[in-house]
């Protein structure tokens, strides 16, 4: 049984805690949501928080309490009447994701500024020419992340004729968003042909957030192969650059 009486008036609620009720029943606990708490009447009573001194409560005035904070009402010379007005923020899960796609829009805004200009990427260049990095960066900035879809780009599009899952897909994605926030090109051995599964799998969920789209062992596989796919992309680029592209005063990011 509950040490007070309480009347709920919509949102608000008024209770009465007596002073005849037994100070065993005024135990520590703690609410679910923030609480914004009026002393309507009330003389000598106090509320105490987790690891706080007591502090006497006064006619008239709000107390806040906030959710999942352990406290506790310590007993006065008369009962004690209070109102309660709860509050707690609830989005739908569309607003979520909004969020979370506005938080991670600006986030690669602000590693574009930084990392990504292409009038001074000669800088990055071994010898004139493009390493991994500047054209991963190309790639990530002008083609792959240059869509509000996340497969967007044409070279999603070209996957599809060769079956491509979409697990295959995340991973390609994921390994260019990676570049893009990182200024590096992850390592993955020779070629790029030893990718780790479970590093994949930690860049998917981390970087694209994407770690929902891997529903079994078949998907990570195809991740993988789709993240390594990425790497082998940039690399066999810069090796046509060394054999045979064009001059140094030519390429232009």
């Amino acid at each position: 049984m509950l040490p007070f009486k309480q009347i709920k008036r919509g949102s608000v609620l008024i209770r009465e805690f007596s002073n005849k009720t037994s100070d065993s029943e005024y135990v520590w606990h703690r609410d679910k949501k923030d609480r914004y708490v009026k002393i309507l009447e009330g003389k000598d009573w106090f509320i105490q928080l987790y690891n706080q001194v007591p502090k006497k409560l006064v006619e008239n005035c709000v107390y806040f309490i906030p959710a999942n904070n352990y406290h506790r009402v310590i007993k006065g010379s008369t009962n004690l009447i209070v109102r309660i007005t709860e509050t707690s923020m609830r989005i739908t899960r569309r607003q979520l994701r909004s969020i979370i796609k506005e938080a991670h829009t600006n986030i690669l805004v602000e590693s574009r500024q930084k990392h990504y200009q292409p009038d001074l990427m000669s800088s990055y260049h071994n010898n004139g020419r493009p390493n991994n990095l500047t054209i991963a960066l190309d790639i990530a900035w002008q083609d792959i992340l240059d869509y509000d879809d996340m497969f967007g780009s044409p070279r999603f599009k070209s996957m599809e004729r060769y079956n491509k899952s979409l697990a295959y897909k995340v991973g390609y994605y994921t390994f260019f968003l990676r570049v893009a926030e990182t200024n590096q090109v992850p390592g993955m051995g020779f070629a790029g042909q030893n990718p780790n599964k479970q590093g994949v799998m930690k860049d998917i969920e981390k970087y694209s957030m994407a770690n929902h789209l891997i529903k079994n062992s078949q998907d990570e596989l195809d991740a993988v192969k789709g993240y390594a796919k990425a790497f082998q992309v940039v690399d066999q680029m810069r090796i046509g650059f060394y054999r045979g592209g064009p001059r140094p005063e030519t390429w232009s990011s």
